[in-house]
């Protein structure tokens, strides 16, 4: 606490919950509206949530940006389900949606931390409909209606997937071509 350089580091790092306290060393808190160390300024908080900062970005269609942004965020909230889904779905689109297996993942993981995340679970089932995995969609759609019963898209989505039974049938026949 010596170094003033040092010291305004810690105090810009305490004002936003992350410095550490070590031994008997005390935190330099405001006291009174006064600073326990008037040589230091008070560092102004940030104004943008990375997370409204990554979701305008998507909005964008900046997925690259929001990608990295969510990334460097997930440090320092690992177990967020609104940072993972999100993170999630960035990866899926700014990999030109070729990274399935990593956006799963992620989503999988947000809706393990909170199993009634609707964003999270919405995500997983958008994230279905375009690898046109009809399968998972049904299922994934079906799980989000039970949760979120208001979500029109979601019941017009599954409403337009083929019923279970043409695609199983079509699928029988192809393999009853194919029998010698």
């Amino acid at each position: 606490f010596s170094d003033p350089a040092r010291r305004q580091e810690y105090d810009r790092r305490l004002s936003r919950g992350h410095a550490p306290l070590t031994g008997r060393i005390q935190a330099a808190r405001e006291v009174g509206g006064h600073r326990t160390n008037p040589g230091v300024a008070p560092v102004a908080e940030a104004t943008v949530d990375p997370l409204q900062q990554a979701r305008a970005l998507m909005d964008k269609g900046d997925w690259a940006r929001a990608t990295a942004v969510l990334r460097s965020l997930r440090v320092g909230r690992p177990s967020d389900p609104d940072v993972l889904s999100e993170l999630g779905f960035a990866v899926w689109k700014a990999s030109a949606e070729t990274e399935r297996a990593e956006a799963e993942e992620f989503l999988m993981l947000a809706a393990t931390f909170d199993a009634r995340h609707v964003r999270a679970r919405e995500l997983l089932a958008r994230l279905a409909l375009d690898a046109r995995d009809i399968e998972a969609a049904r299922e994934r759609l079906t799980g989000l209606l039970r949760l979120a019963p208001e979500l029109r898209w979601a019941r017009q989505e599954l409403d337009a997937l083929p019923a279970p039974e043409d695609a199983k049938s079509s699928g029988d026949i192809r393999l009853a071509f194919w029998k010698k």
